[in-house]
């Protein structure tokens, strides 16, 4: 799944993720498969396989992953703890939403967002 506008809530994917640089997600977690990041994320990350930050990417939230892969110009705060691969719950992709609101690209900061 490739996300380009902005979310806030819970996004848990049951395959891989992608944010896009103008993508942001807010909320409690973010998890997935593998998991790349050009955009901007708070929330605690976990990544059952690998964590791709790009030069682009701005992380606030703790990160769980089995590998991780950080270009020069990330920014991150937070703390990461590599583990061993745990199974997400269902054998297919699939989308979780819980509690979120979409809101398109344009619109990032028309609300008050700290993005």
């Amino acid at each position: 799944m490739r996300l380009d506008g902005a979310v806030f809530g819970e996004v848990m994917i049951n395959g891989d993720v992608e944010i896009a640089a103008d993508g942001a997600i807010e909320g409690p977690e973010l998890s997935g498969h593998n998991i790349i990041i050009h955009g901007t994320v708070k929330a605690r990350v976990v990544a059952t396989g690998k964590l791709s930050l790009s030069r682009t990417a701005r992380v606030e939230g703790d990160i769980t992953a089995t590998a991780l892969d950080m270009e020069a110009g990330a920014f991150y705060v937070g703390h990461i703890t590599t583990a061993q691969p745990q199974a997400l719950p269902g054998t297919q992709p699939s989308l979780s939403l819980a509690g979120t609101q979409r809101v398109p690209p344009n619109g990032l900061g028309s609300k008050g967002s700290s993005f």
